[in-house]
């Protein structure tokens, strides 16, 4: 079962990401193919995962660590500035190179980010590539998903792959308009309101 990770879990959650992440086209299309990349990948989300528990986020860990899932909050989706400017420098020690597509992606994907209503948003969800297909995926979403269902809040997140979409699309997730993240990278928006707790 998974559940829900403590600041002392990141490293792991954060391992499984960078892992599951290397074939992923929007990250690979900003930092391209470096031989660490699963390295790099994994110091980027240690940042993601502590961002989002600082701001009142959730991360979760399948339950033997082979991935792990990020949210943030409703109404927390974004960091203030004051937080991105101090985050900037660990960013930027990362992926060096990558800064000025980096911007640009985060840029295009925050303009189609939906400001109202309040939601919870998916930053990632990874499942290390060996462990694709059995289900964890699905598993590591659903205590949240119940979670919405029962606040009665809406779910974001922004696919990269048709298969994510896919899988979305199976939890409720409804596909919207696609963002031109980067020359002849595209995400696909999608959004999840709540259903009706069965029972």
């Amino acid at each position: 079962m998974p559940r829900l990770a403590s600041a002392e879990d990141v490293p792991v959650a954060a391992e499984a990401l960078g892992r599951a992440f290397v074939e992923d086209p929007l990250l690979t299309a900003i930092v391209g193919r470096p031989r660490d990349l699963a390295r790099r990948l994994g110091r980027y989300f240690t940042l993601e995962c502590r961002s989002a528990l600082a701001a009142g986020g959730e991360v979760w860990l399948d339950d033997d660590g082979q991935g792990a899932a990020i949210w943030r909050r409703p109404d927390g989706w974004l960091d203030p500035l004051s937080t991105q400017l101090r985050s900037l420098p660990a960013y930027i020690a990362i992926f060096p190179r990558s800064f000025l597509r980096a911007s640009k992606a985060l840029n295009a994907t925050a303009r189609g980010h939906p400001k109202t209503p309040p939601h919870w948003y998916l930053v990632a969800v990874g499942i290390v590539p060996e462990e694709v297909g059995r289900g964890r995926g699905s598993a590591l979403l659903r205590p949240m998903l119940q979670h919405c269902d029962e606040e009665r809040t809406p779910a974001y997140l922004e696919a990269s792959t048709e298969a994510n979409a896919r899988l979305y699309s199976r939890l409720g997730f409804e596909a919207k308009e696609e963002i031109d993240v980067l020359p002849g990278v595209r995400s696909r928006p999608m959004w999840r309101e709540p259903r009706q707790p069965s029972g």
